[in-house]
């Protein structure tokens, strides 16, 4: 197997950070992932094998994402702002049953975090480490929102909607301007379980 060129840059980490942190440069990352065919493999595939060799989870998702750079991968929901997530799930209520289900304070400490007066554009401090402003809020159909985690660079877009569909209504989560892949596995976990805890809550209520 040919020797792989020295690369500066992937994933946004120099090839200096890369081996300060992991010992190895971009290019032996590379080599060493080749070997064991990773360019088959889907990106949770890769960071599982690399988990032997790299304790850190940040560390195993930037390999990874700089492998499927380098190889040229199309990489699941990326957009031109960036990357996005959407999950939804249909619940057996009216739409207007499942908006004030939404933004009752126990659902809204569930998938917000905190229980907030969403009465108008207006930027939020959520929680530690979260701060959110509200940017459209139309009762009984949908709301938008910057989302602006610390270690993001810039916010996020979250758009959270009801939708009716037959006898039921669906909770809708939309999450776009990720500033990675690895920022939408880790969103896509996130919403499905703020789902399955609304599903829990909607069944004991």
């Amino acid at each position: 197997m040919a020797k792989q060129k020295e690369i500066h840059q992937l994933a946004s980490v120099t090839n200096e950070a890369l081996k300060k942190a992991t010992g190895k440069t971009w290019a032996a990352w590379i080599n060493s992932l080749d070997r064991k065919k990773a360019d088959t493999l889907s990106h949770p595939e890769i960071v599982k094998l690399l988990a032997p060799k790299i304790e850190s989870p940040w560390w195993r998702q930037k390999i990874a994402l700089g492998f499927r750079e380098a190889k040229g991968k199309r990489i699941t929901g990326q957009i031109a702002g960036g990357f996005q997530i959407g999950v939804r799930r249909a619940f057996p209520m009216s739409k207007d049953e499942a908006w004030d289900f939404l933004v009752s304070p126990e659902c809204m400490k569930v998938w917000l975090g905190k229980a907030l007066a969403l009465d108008g554009p207006r930027p939020y401090k959520v929680k530690k480490g979260l701060a959110a402003e509200l940017r459209v809020f139309k009762p009984g159909s949908h709301l938008r929102m910057a989302w602006h985690p610390d270690n993001w660079i810039s916010p996020s877009l979250l758009q959270v909607r009801v939708v009716a569909s037959g006898k039921k209504t669906a909770l809708s989560f939309h999450h776009e301007g990720l500033p990675s892949e690895a920022a939408r596995e880790e969103m896509k976990a996130h919403w499905t379980a703020v789902l399955d805890k609304l599903e829990k809550r909607f069944e004991t209520r």
